[in-house]
């Protein structure tokens, strides 16, 4: 037997284990990138072919937005708006800011990552484009993108100083309210799916800040009202108590010239000192009814 007739036999046996082993191999390669496009491809496969969300609107609704709207104090709503955000998208953190009346930027609190600085005037720019865009902005977005080519620098300022990997603008009416900086997702990106979900809940958060503060100020403004209420009863109780004195005081004193205490009055004198007597009582009645719905406000009558 030669050469050639050896090397047929040997290739003819091996054939079958090597294309084998290149299918396993193939195979194993198929296997590894999808295991690495995996939560990508599954989250197009639900929402394109099952048309399954990857979000359950109705138990995010029922569970976190509609209790919302029955915190009145902001010191609770702020942290149950960045805890609810957190959970409901899986993000390792957040905080919120929030602009005052005098149309200042101000940090309002944190959940689960603490902010480095927090530093407004070095990112004007990219504020301005959040306010003009009304859309989610993430780290990706400025880093892979040319659309934001202009403010990329200022953008990663700002999430760097944030620790934050998405930048959420909440408006009320056409006004920039405040923002919601989220941290990282784990294991998962900002899809599609996940900034038309944080869109409905920017409105939803905006909207019960909104209602807290207008709530807060509505308190403020009426505990103005009944200090100043409170003021205006206890000064007419002291003005009214105080003309009280000196008009008893000229009723009786006329009241003694007409008689002649003083010495002799003639008819005309009486007249007069009659009409004196007569207007210092009314007066006097007005008075005393002024003190009693002075009393009455307070509860004494």
């Amino acid at each position: 037997m030669n050469i050639g007739q050896l090397s047929s036999q040997f290739w003819s046996a091996a054939m079958p284990t090597i294309l084998v082993s290149t299918g396993i191999i193939c195979f194993m390669l198929a296997v590894s990138m999808v295991a690495l496009r995996w939560q990508a491809f599954y989250s197009s496969f639900r929402r394109i072919i099952l048309r399954r969300p990857q979000y359950d609107y109705h138990k995010i609704f029922r569970d976190y937005l509609e209790r919302f709207n029955t915190i009145g104090d902001r010191r609770e709503l702020y942290p149950a708006i960045l805890s609810a955000a957190c959970r409901i998208i899986d993000a390792s953190g957040a905080s919120l800011i929030i602009r005052d009346s005098k149309d200042t930027l101000q940090m309002k609190t944190t959940f689960g990552l603490k902010p480095f600085s927090f530093d407004v005037g070095e990112v004007k720019e990219f504020l301005t484009r959040l306010e003009t865009e009304r859309r989610v902005i993430t780290r990706g977005d400025l880093v892979g993108s040319t659309r934001y080519r202009d403010i990329k620098n200022e953008g990663l300022r700002w999430f760097v100083q944030f620790n934050a990997e998405a930048c959420v603008p909440l408006f009320v009416g056409d006004r920039l309210y405040g923002l919601v900086n989220l941290g990282s997702r784990k294991k998962k990106r900002y899809d599609r799916e996940t900034r038309d979900l944080l869109k409905l809940l920017a409105v939803q958060f905006a909207t019960a800040i909104h209602n807290a503060n207008l709530y807060q100020a509505l308190i403020k403004q009426n505990l103005k009202l009944q200090e100043t209420s409170k003021f205006k009863t206890q000064l007419l109780a002291n003005v009214s108590h105080e003309l009280r004195t000196p008009l008893t005081g000229i009723i009786g004193l006329s009241e003694l010239l007409a008689e002649g205490g003083d010495g002799p009055v003639n008819e005309e004198q009486v007249k007069h000192l009659f009409l004196i007597r007569q207007s210092g009582t009314k007066l006097l009645d007005t008075v005393t009814a002024m003190l009693d719905l002075s009393k009455l406000e307070v509860d004494r009558l």
